[in-house]
């Protein structure tokens, strides 16, 4: 596993991403275990939504439906969202667990298949 620094806005989150991580059935490399830029460029756009107020995430529930990663979803933990749930493939909750823990989100973030 690779370790990424990423900063959104004033957030510092750590995201660990898989290389070893293949599909069953084809043997391919599951895209979802890696970090895509549209999930930095959805968690900024978050983040500037809240600086000007036009969303509220404090105190909602938050689905990320394929996390991937799960960095949308653990940044909206980080800025005060209640519970977040993030889901994927079986094979991709290890690093799923591995983010949640290394931000210290446990008491906030579920992950589940």
């Amino acid at each position: 596993m690779g370790m990424i620094e990423v900063v959104i806005g004033d957030m510092r989150l750590t995201i660990y991403e898989r290389n070893d991580t293949q599909d069953p059935v084809t043997g391919r490399a599951i895209t979802r275990s890696w970090l895509w830029e549209s999930a930095v460029y959805l968690s900024e756009w978050i983040s500037e939504a809240l600086v000007a107020n036009r969303v509220t995430i404090y105190g909602s529930t938050v689905l990320e439906l394929g996390a991937g990663t799960g960095l949308p979803g653990l940044f909206t933990a980080a800025k005060g969202a209640s519970r977040v749930i993030l889901t994927d493939v079986g094979s991709l909750v290890p690093s799923l667990c591995a983010n949640m823990e290394a931000n210290g989100l446990e008491d906030l973030v579920q992950v589940i298949i």
